[in-house]
């Protein structure tokens, strides 16, 4: 057992540094506990109806419910994450931290009064492409390419993650779960890069530190939501993370912790499109909505996503440290793992 954990943490730069460790776990635990506190201090000091979200037909909640989530959880979770960078780390990573107040500041507007999809759509493109810039496209699968065409995927790509993780905040603790799980293990494997993968561990522990403060206040029956000023960052450090993870990584390996939430998504999105739905209303179709209002209860049900998202974590770490065929088995299994936990959501 000891071989297989030492195998599975050698390429982690700052696994064999017990210090490290401790700080990076003890960083997590008090940006969870400052985030609880700032969050109650919020509930108890705004108004009653700031920021509430109203009752539709695809909502899960029975009551208006204030979406305070983000307005602790970011900026908590990007100043934990620079406290912890260094000086060139925080300039390398800069265009992340810019884009990631664009997105805060656009999904807080939208928040307050509502947006529509095309100047969403348009400025969340711009806050990826700024956010790409401090990737290293030069390394990875998209080294192969142009740097414009690379940069084009790469803000896709970010775009694409932003709006995934706001896509499957459907119930409560679902970000935490979902997006907890598998920003800690994207932050692992970011790690694994050469290209100063190691400094941007720091901002997804912090940001899983936050996430498990919020989730005290949005348990069930949850008295807070994330809202857009949470989650549409939130999107956008994950994809930031996994294409961070991709310059060592096969990509197939660096999607892994988030492959449960692209199988839902990406089937739901094509479901929609044969019914002849528009795919950019709101709707409430994803498999793990199906399941709770056929009855799974909340917590089965984000339990068994927390679940799947460390399988399939885990699996990613381990696919890190092989090469040829073996990196494919492993990366298929775990993918069919996220298959076939959706298809069973969908026949509940």
């Amino acid at each position: 057992m000891g071989d297989a954990t030492n195998r599975l943490l050698a390429p982690i730069p700052f696994a064999e540094d017990p210090q490290l460790v401790a700080l990076l776990g003890l960083g997590i635990v008090t940006t969870a506990i400052v985030c609880a506190a700032l969050l109650a201090v919020l509930r108890a000091v705004l108004p009653a109806r700031f920021l509430q979200a109203g009752v539709s037909a695809r909502s899960a909640h029975a009551s208006p419910t204030r979406q305070l989530g983000g307005l602790a959880v970011i900026p908590l979770g990007v100043l934990a994450s620079l406290g912890l960078m260094q000086p060139a780390g925080i300039i390398a990573h800069l265009p992340l931290f810019i884009g990631l107040a664009l997105v805060f500041g656009l999904g807080l507007i939208d928040d307050l009064r509502g947006l529509g999809a095309p100047t969403k759509l348009l400025v969340q493109l711009i806050a990826a492409a700024i956010a790409a810039q401090g990737l290293g496209l030069e390394a990875g699968i998209l080294s192969v390419l142009p740097p414009l065409v690379a940069l084009a995927i790469a803000t896709v790509i970010l775009t694409a993650f932003i709006n995934l993780v706001n896509f499957m905040d459907g119930i409560d603790l679902m970000s935490v779960a979902g997006v907890g799980t598998g920003l800690f293990f994207l932050a692992l494997l970011a790690a694994l890069s050469s290209a100063g993968g190691s400094q941007v561990l720091v901002l997804g522990l912090g940001l899983v530190g936050a996430l498990i403060g919020f989730g005290w206040h949005n348990r069930p029956k949850a008295r807070i939501f994330l809202g857009d000023s949470g989650s549409l960052p939130l999107g956008l450090a994950a994809g930031y993370l996994a294409l961070t993870a991709s310059e060592a990584v096969h990509p197939a390996i660096a999607l892994l912790p988030f492959s449960y939430y692209l199988v839902d998504a990406s089937l739901t999105v094509a479901k929609r499109l044969r019914a002849g739905e528009n795919i950019f209303r709101a709707h409430a179709a994803h498999a793990y909505q199906h399941a709770h209002r056929n009855g799974v209860g909340t917590w089965r049900l984000v339990t068994e996503v927390a679940l799947i998202g460390a399988a399939t974590g885990m699996a990613a770490l381990y696919g890190s440290t092989l090469s040829g065929p073996s990196t494919f088995f492993v990366a298929a299994g775990a993918w069919l793992a996220a298959l076939v936990f959706y298809l069973r959501l969908r026949a509940v």
